[in-house]
Order: C-alpha cells, then sequence, then structure tokens
C-alpha cells in the first residue's frame, strides 16, 4: 500500500448458525424490525467491532433461539452481495447446541424443518446453508 491513500472500507462480517436434530434444522421467522419480515433465516447476525466472530455466533443464538451453543465448527466464508448496496462476508457455522428453541430477538417464532418441507427463505443462500455439513453451496444470492 502506498503512502497517502486511504485503504478501501471493510465489509461488514456476519455469522450464521446451522443447528440440525433429528435431520432436521432450526430456522427463524424474521420480526417486523428487521430485513425481510415475516421470511424464515438461519440464526445469526453481525459480529460487533472487537468481538471474536466464535463470540458474536453464541450471542446471535442465544439472543434469537435461547439455545447455548455446546459446539461451533466453521464451514464457510462466502461473500454476500443481495444487497445492492453492500458487501457482507458471511461465516457458516455447523453447531451443536443445547436447550429448547423458543423466539427471541430478530424472531418471531422458530420451528425446526425437514429439508423437504422448508418455509420460505429470507436469503437465496440459506438453501444452500441448510444442506449437510460439506454440501453448501453459498453464492453471491444472499446470507
Amino acid at each position: 500500500m502506498s503512502h497517502g491513500h486511504e485503504p478501501p472500507p471493510n465489509p461488514p462480517l456476519s455469522v450464521v448458525a446451522v443447528i440440525r436434530r433429528d435431520g432436521r434444522v432450526l430456522l427463524g421467522c424474521r420480526s417486523p424490525e428487521v430485513v425481510r419480515p415475516g421470511l424464515w433465516s438461519l440464526p445469526g447476525g453481525f459480529v460487533e467491532v472487537d468481538e471474536h466472530p466464535e463470540d458474536a455466533l453464541a450471542r446471535e443464538v442465544a439472543e434469537e433461539t435461547g439455545l447455548s451453543i455446546t459446539s461451533a465448527t466453521l464451514r464457510s466464508a462466502d461473500l454476500d452481495r443481495s444487497d445492492p448496496d453492500k458487501t457482507v462476508v458471511v461465516l457458516t457455522y455447523d453447531v451443536e447446541a443445547d436447550g429448547e428453541a423458543v423466539a427471541g430477538d430478530d424472531f418471531l417464532e422458530v420451528g425446526w424443518f425437514g429439508s423437504g418441507a422448508l418455509p420460505e427463505l429470507a436469503f437465496a443462500a440459506d438453501l444452500g446453508r441448510t444442506q449437510s455439513s460439506g454440501t453448501s453451496q453459498p453464492g453471491p444470492g444472499g446470507s
């Protein structure tokens, strides 16, 4: 980098949790206060300044579902370009969690869904993320 030039702005960083039980994946119906209300998405959200991504993952899962993460494995890092005004870096984790899922921050309700019975998703890329580990097909379509 040459002197006198500003570095480019960093894109926001978000985390997404793929939580499975009995062959089904946990999704939340988005509240009216967030983007794409009434549609379903995986739990997750933005990483705060000076926050480790795995700490953000644990915070978001707890806030949105009431669950406590017992293990998290990074599956992929992707660029979400679904908003023409910004690009977001999305870290997707395969997560195991304890507790009973209940709707919290950003969700009106939560539910467990089989791959053949998914509700309408808020983000196109969540479809690939809901597939079994190692078969994710994330892309520029969304988080």
